[in-house]
């Protein structure tokens, strides 16, 4: 099979190469997280890195700030709330804010 020989078609192929070779490493650490219930609080959690990434978010600065906005909230807090706190509507708050 032949790829047109577009650069963009070349961009989105190296970032699909990309992500399968990050979710394959990701499957061989995962076995090392003691059960089953930490692979899957650890995939949450990667899935919120590579979020970031695409939004072009240092994760460190999101993660720091979620966590503090996210201990403010009440337990009965709905969940519409907590969609604010996703990366691209906190990217979106963050730039107004500046």
């Amino acid at each position: 099979m032949k790829y047109p020989r577009c650069s963009l078609v070349h961009i989105f192929l190296s970032l699909y190469l990309c992500c399968v070779n990050k979710k394959s490493n990701s499957r061989r650490n995962s076995l090392f997280f003691g059960s089953h219930a930490g692979a899957k609080r650890a995939t949450m959690f990667y899935s919120l890195a590579c979020s970031c990434r695409l939004q072009g978010i240092n994760f460190f600065d999101y993660i720091s700030d979620v966590i503090n906005k996210a201990a403010a909230l009440s337990p009965r807090t709905p969940p519409s709330k907590y969609r604010e706190l996703l990366p691209d509507k906190w990217k979106q708050k963050n730039i107004a804010q500046e």
